[in-house]
């Protein structure tokens, strides 16, 4: 789907707030609700956006966010060693990476059962890492998962 130029003015306005409503945006955007009503299914259809709940963190006293950086090997087991990693819960976001590692996730666990995820990691026969880097974050800012 190609964005006609409402489009990304529909995505800023659902990015600030995504619970403001279709009779909102068209109010704003000085079109009908209709309109945007299309839009917004259109590119929730076509997975060019999702609209969900975010959390912040720094609200989750138990819990804290880790990035985990990762070494792959083979090489050629990295998608399905990301596959593999979204399947766990506390696995917020993988992404391929250039540099010294080969992916990079974060994690967001209570810091006690980093330790225990990390073995499970080990263990887990679909995920193929030859090295692991955490790094706790100290404090974020303007992060939302």
């Amino acid at each position: 789907m190609k964005l006609n130029k409402l489009d990304p003015k529909i995505i800023e306005l659902l990015r600030q707030n995504g619970a403001i409503t279709n009779v909102e945006l068209g109010k704003k955007l000085k079109v009908s609700e209709a309109t945007i009503r299309y839009r917004v299914k259109k590119l929730l259809d076509r997975n060019i956006i999702k609209i969900k709940g975010l959390l912040n963190p720094k609200m989750q006293d138990e819990k804290q966010l880790f990035y985990l950086c990762l070494t792959i090997a083979p090489r050629r087991e990295l998608e399905n060693t990301v596959h593999a990693l979204l399947e766990y819960d506390e696995v917020i976001n993988v992404a391929l990476i250039t540099g010294r590692y080969d992916v990079i996730a974060e994690v967001f666990i209570d810091p006690h059962k980093l330790i225990d995820f990390q073995r499970d990691l080990d263990f887990n026969e679909n995920v193929n890492i030859s090295t692991i880097e955490s790094f706790s974050t100290l404090k974020s800012f303007n992060k939302w998962i």
